[in-house]
Order: structure tokens, then C-alpha cells, then sequence
């Protein structure tokens, strides 16, 4: 099972918003991701990755990285702090729609229960 889902975006700053699907950081799986977006995307800029899943509501939530059309490099992560209030709520209705993932994460009762409900 893959340790991501990467949804395309058309309307930010991000190319494609990465998000771990359980408690497995998909970061470690950057070069399968990088083919997948050669392959679907192709088109060079940042992307997001939500690692909610895997680290939980902690100030590395959030990391960007940049496809140069190749590859994501790692060199290129960083820790952001995400402010835009509409963009945290599209990315989390995600997990409005997927509330199953919410159980195979670091997540506690309650930060399911809140991101299920959202």
C-alpha cells in the first residue's frame, strides 16, 4: 500500500498536495512520488506535503518541496507554516472525505474526531 495520495491543484501556489495516508511518512517514498507526478502532472513547481497522518499537529505538519519536472528534490524540503485559513480547510476536508486513513495514523481519538467532523 502506498504511503501517499497526491491530489493535483490548480488554484495555488502548489502544483499537487501530497498527503500521507497513514502513519507511514511518504517522504521516505520521494522518488516514487516524483515518477508519479512526471508521469500525471508535468508541470514544474511547489508541492505540499501534508503529513498529518504521520507527525500528527506538530510544527512539521507541513513540508514544500519543489518538482522540477523530473524529480523532487530532497534538498528542496523545507518546514513551512502553513497561515491561509482556506487553504488549511481544503486541505483538510480530505480527511472529511477519507475518515478511514484517520484511523491508521499517530492521530489521538479526539484529533480524529475533529478532523472527521470538520
Amino acid at each position: 500500500m502506498a504511503s501517499y495520495q497526491v491530489i493535483r491543484k490548480k488554484r495555488s501556489k502548489y502544483q499537487a498536495v501530497i498527503y500521507s495516508v497513514s502513519y507511514n511518512n511518504p517522504i521516505h517514498d520521494i522518488r516514487e512520488i516524483s515518477e508519479y507526478m512526471r508521469k500525471h502532472i508535468d508541470v514544474e513547481g511547489y508541492v505540499l506535503f501534508d503529513l498529518l497522518l504521520s507527525n500528527g499537529e506538530n510544527f512539521n505538519r507541513f513540508t514544500e518541496g519543489y518538482f522540477d519536472g523530473y524529480e523532487i528534490s530532497f534538498n528542496s524540503l523545507k518546514v513551512i507554516e502553513l497561515t491561509d485559513a482556506q487553504e488549511i480547510q481544503a486541505i483538510n476536508s480530505f480527511y472529511q472525505n477519507n475518515r478511514k486513513l484517520l484511523d491508521n495514523s499517530v492521530l489521538s481519538p479526539s484529533e480524529k474526531f475533529r478532523y472527521a467532523r470538520k
